[in-house]
């Protein structure tokens, strides 16, 4: 059947119309979706660089803490004779001025058992009942040893404490000889790195908190044995 000129005119008409507007939709909607992507994932980014600073800022005071105590003048002496009353007081204003970070100090002899344990708490640095825990971490290890390379001789590791997850530095403490008495930890809990880095929270790789064991400085990784992830949310 033969169209009417009319049709035959307007019909071509209405198919480029109806083409360039599915065409010209599906263009305006893919560049909608890629700038709202682009603007995600700079926010992303952008979100990332910030928080990588905050940790390394917290590292930073972390290893200071660790270098106050192991470097306090009568540290090693008082450790090397086991002098609890000794250690106590000059470690407990270190404690205390990490306020209002919930500071976690650990002290141990150089079999690695503790000696004594400082625990910032919320009114004020209280001394922790004696414990035979032992650190039989390789971070403790490397320390008590006294191995170090190019980055120093401070560590990192994670250990359950209790029902939450703390985060440790550990270092040496050593005499005016170099000789090596035992070590100092100085640790954090992850609920608490992460109330000081907006907006990001820890995992392990099976969705729960975790931990690892590291070497420091540097930013925070997932260790050999337990590894764990840093997720900004």
């Amino acid at each position: 059947m033969r169209l009417p000129i009319r049709y035959q005119i307007v019909l071509p008409f209405v198919v480029l119309l109806v083409f360039v507007g599915v065409v010209g939709t599906g263009l305006a909607t893919a560049r909608l979706t890629n700038a709202a992507t682009s603007e995600f994932e700079s926010s992303l980014y952008r979100a990332g660089l910030l928080a990588n600073n905050h940790l390394a800022i917290l590292e930073a005071e972390r290893l200071a803490q660790l270098r106050a105590a192991t470097d306090t003048v009568g540290m090693a002496q008082a450790l090397e004779r086991g002098d609890k009353s000794s250690l106590t007081r000059l470690l407990v204003p270190i404690v205390a001025n990490a306020q209002p970070t919930r500071l976690l100090l650990r002290v141990l002899d150089k079999q690695g058992q503790e000696v004594l344990a400082i625990d910032n708490q919320p009114g004020g640095p209280t001394v922790l009942p004696e414990s035979e825990a032992t650190y039989d971490y390789s971070a403790v290890e490397n320390a008590l040893a006294g191995r170090k390379d190019a980055a120093g001789d401070r560590y990192v590791f994670i250990r359950q404490e209790q029902t939450r997850p703390v985060l440790y530095w550990s270092g040496p403490v050593r005499t005016d000889d170099e000789h090596i008495v035992g070590a100092i930890l100085v640790g954090q809990s992850l609920s608490g790195i992460s109330a000081e880095v907006p907006n990001s929270v820890f995992y392990d790789l099976a969705g729960h908190p975790g931990g690892g064991d590291r070497r420091s400085p540097g930013a925070l990784e997932p260790g050999p044995g337990h590894p764990f992830l840093w997720r900004i949310v």
